[in-house]
């Protein structure tokens, strides 16, 4: 799924899902109660699409925010040791 989601085998809620936020990403003024109502269609609720557009603008805002401050990636190796701890102890610390 992370090489290209589009065809990745997705559940088709979750596949929807993408689909809705990448038209959300590109083309926002296009988004309406039609779209929502297609996400209900596959057993989304209010709360549930709502949840997917925080999300997706948090980590849009991040990214902007990175890029601005040019934020660089540390190395793997490090970030293969943080990803360990959190799969471990998870967000707690």
């Amino acid at each position: 799924m992370l090489g290209d989601w589009r065809i990745a085998d997705l559940d088709p809620a979750y596949r929807a899902t993408l689909v809705f936020l990448e038209k959300l990403n590109s083309d926002p003024a296009s988004i309406g109660p039609a779209d929502a109502a297609e996400l209900k269609s596959y057993g989304l609720t209010q709360t549930d699409i709502a949840d997917a557009i925080y999300i997706c603008a948090a980590f849009n805002v991040i990214g902007r925010v990175a890029d601005a401050l040019d934020f660089q990636l540390p190395p793997r190796q490090e970030l293969d040791k943080v990803s360990k701890m959190l799969l471990g102890i998870g967000y707690r610390v």
